[in-house]
């Protein structure tokens, strides 16, 4: 008999594990290894792979026995230990999920890639944020802000929760300045301007608050003085040259990351670019439309702000 150094298989899974709690342990609860069995239930679980048409289905007896063996390598839970998010590290293969399958690489066994898929189909069949991310999605894009692709993703499934909360609430015209008399005297169109406003600014707050990626961009937009950037999405490369619609289509189904450029301009009129891709993970609760044209701009700032650090040294 023995114990253990430490209760992480891995130097790296302990690390990533220090980064989680660096980012996210203020104002949350995070658990390494806690067992599937105690973040999920194998209840009125749905088959999703047809979101549009959701079947029940049960998991046979020898999957549960695989269940009972197997843990979550980090799960993310609100201050009532709730689970908000769980992450899988694959540190061997550095694979991937898209949906309920798992992308591994050649360095997958069956038995990751069986056990691993059906993590993701109970979670995706509980409509619960499952993760699969490699070593690169832990890596920081600068260690001043100690931020990584895994946070930006985090930062959409919480930023995301908050905005279903706040408008579960409802709207109150005194949030916009009004009282209820005053709200209902305003013409139809106006209502509807107003309760439009409303939305942008619940999703704008939503975002800030739960998104460490934004303020991060915001806080450099400042220091650095730009006020000209420019984003938008980038096509699969695959893509170039094609302009036949069925084969474009099929070229887009197959696509399993997403793309964003980005320039940013500094007041002495030198531009900087950055391109980033990240995996199209489809995972319930979460999207990379959020932020990734915001990572781009992100990574273009911080290209700015080393460049300018060589030329005016502290």
């Amino acid at each position: 008999m023995g114990v253990n150094e430490t209760v992480f298989p891995s130097k790296k899974e302990r690390k990533h594990f220090e980064h989680l709690k660096d980012v996210w342990a203020r104002e949350y609860r995070l658990f390494s290894n806690l067992p599937f069995l105690t973040v999920f239930n194998l209840r009125n679980l749905q088959d999703a792979t047809d979101r549009q048409n959701p079947k029940p289905f049960d998991v046979s007896k020898e999957d549960v026995r695989r269940l009972k063996k197997t843990s979550i390598d980090y799960t993310l839970c609100d201050l009532d230990d709730s689970p908000l998010v769980c992450i899988e590290f694959d540190g061997i293969s550095q694979g991937y999920n898209q949906a309920q399958k798992y992308l591994g690489g050649r360095a997958a066994n069956p038995w990751r890639r069986r056990i691993t898929n059906l993590k993701l189909r109970i979670a995706h069949g509980s409509n619960f944020p499952f993760f699969v991310m490699g070593s690169s999605h832990f890596q920081v894009i600068d260690s001043a802000d100690k931020l990584a692709i895994v946070d930006c993703v985090i930062g959409s499934v919480l930023s995301n929760k908050e905005m279903d909360r706040r408008f579960s609430e409802g709207f109150e015209p005194e949030e916009m300045g009004y009282t209820e008399e005053q709200f209902e005297r305003l013409s139809k169109r106006a209502q509807n301007a107003v309760l439009e406003d409303w939305c942008v600014g619940v999703e704008a707050n939503s975002i800030f608050m739960k998104n460490p990626l934004f303020k991060a961009k915001w806080e450099l937009l400042l220091k650095l003085d730009v006020h000209r950037w420019g984003q938008g999405l980038v096509e699969d490369p695959r893509l170039i040259g094609v302009s036949d619609p069925e084969m474009r289509s099929q070229i887009i189904g197959s696509s399993t990351v997403v793309g964003a450029h980005a320039w940013v301009e500094l007041p002495s009129g030198k531009q900087f670019n950055a391109t980033v891709w990240i995996p199209d993970f489809k995972v319930p609760g979460y999207s990379p439309y959020g932020f990734i044209d915001d990572l781009a701009v992100y990574v273009a700032l911080k290209r700015a702000e080393r460049k300018r650090s060589k030329h005016y040294p502290k």
